[in-house]
């Protein structure tokens, strides 16, 4: 076992330590509060908009807080582990490019929510993800954008994309993208998401170890979340067959900028390689999922997700999500 190895482990062990701190902040704090404040603190304030924006701030907050601390705790374990020194040359990343990869990935990840409400069903599984209102104003929709996209999107890519594939990207890049859509599916404790999960995280992966941005993965991120709040906001103030019709509007439209903008990027990449060459002062630097600066003498995901503190958050994740489909 050479020195990287071991660093390697030291580097596995924290993200475990990481994670671990997530999901009993998670279980233990943000679960019983947000179950305090919808069934006693939102109906003593009256259950009108005062009540709504209390709430839902209030439980917002809990949640950025379940996902920042354990990074900052991953971060600071990590301060002295190779990995956090390590630095990829940054692509260049123009604003057309950024716009075009932002709307491929949400129509990737859009296919993937049908794959997954596909596999769901097979499954017997079923369930809304989002709450279920009878009926959603305007600052119902504002609140619900902040706390089901904004906030989410901000505070799971600073997690598993901006500190746990960051620390793992100097040991495989390939490795780091599934690593950490791996945990991040299994982070949502839900096996109606899992897979769905699982996918998007590899997308946003593989958006930011393209971009190193975390500008990028985050507009995905909320955006994604934003189309799911507006569906909810059609299907709680239309008819069914308005909201049907609404929805598959939506949809059609992400799907066809997403297609697009798989070809633009095509395009662009093609025109990039013929167009740049090597000193020229633009040349766009193109990352590549074999890439690895630290070569182990062990396998990364073996030795990964054998760590213990991986494989007890692996265990308890995977048990919460067996026990919806058993119990």
């Amino acid at each position: 076992m050479n020195e990287h190895d071991k660093k390697f482990k030291k580097n596995a062990q924290n993200i475990g330590v990481a994670l671990l701190v997530f999901i009993a902040m998670y279980q233990a704090l943000y679960i019983p509060i947000y179950q305090i404040f919808h069934a006693i603190v939102h109906p003593s304030l009256g259950s009108g908009t005062v009540a709504n924006i209390v709430t839902e701030i209030s439980t917002g907050l809990m949640y950025l807080a379940v996902f920042l601390v354990p990074a900052l705790i991953c971060l600071r374990l990590n301060k002295n582990v190779e990995a956090k020194a390590y630095v990829r040359p940054k692509p260049k990343c123009s604003p057309s490019m950024m716009e075009f990869t932002v709307f491929a990935c949400i129509g990737i990840i859009t296919a993937a929510a049908y794959v997954n409400s596909i596999l769901a069903s097979a499954l017997g599984v079923s369930g809304n993800v989002l709450p279920t209102e009878n009926e959603m104003t305007f600052v119902d929709f504002l609140l619900s954008a902040v706390t089901l996209a904004l906030v989410p999107g901000f505070c799971e890519e600073f997690l598993f994309r901006k500190t746990i594939l960051s620390a793992l990207s100097p040991y495989g890049e390939g490795f780091a993208i599934i690593a950490s859509s791996i945990l991040f599916g299994l982070m949502h404790q839900n096996v109606l998401q899992i897979f769905y999960a699982t996918m998007a995280g590899i997308v946003l992966g593989c958006a930011y170890s393209r971009t190193r941005s975390f500008l990028c993965v985050f507009l995905i991120h909320f955006s994604n979340n934003l189309i799911s709040v507006i569906q909810q906001f059609f299907a709680s103030n239309y008819s069914e067959k308005t909201s049907n019709i609404l929805g598959i509007t939506l949809t059609l439209i992400v799907f066809a900028a997403g297609f697009a903008s798989v070809l633009m990027l095509i395009i662009k990449e093609a025109e990039q390689k013929k167009t740049c060459t090597d000193g020229f002062f633009e040349k766009i630097e193109i990352p590549s999922v074999n890439y690895t600066k630290y070569e182990l003498s062990t396998n990364q995901a073996k030795t990964f997700f054998l760590s213990p503190t991986v494989l007890i958050f692996t265990i308890i994740s995977a048990s919460l999500c067996l026990a919806q489909i058993f119990l």
